[in-house]
């Protein structure tokens, strides 16, 4: 789904970014081959979330990394 996704909306992965609350959307970025953006503020184990990428406080914190990047 992620994939079909981005193709509907033009875009690349290389420039794509999921934020996510637990493992399975991590693991879901990571097979999709974009971004990964964690939030400890979910369901997911914090420690956990940290082996696979970045962990932010909330939405709001990872959606200013983001613009920060671009």
């Amino acid at each position: 789904p992620i994939i079909l996704a981005l193709k509907r909306l033009n875009k690349t992965q290389e420039n794509a970014y999921m934020i996510g609350d637990t493992i399975l959307d991590i693991q879901a970025a990571i097979s999709a081959n974009i971004t990964p953006l964690a939030l400890a503020c979910g369901y997911g184990n914090e420690n956990e979330l940290k082996a696979y990428s970045m962990v932010f406080l909330n939405a709001y914190e990872a959606v200013n990394y983001i613009a920060r990047l671009n």
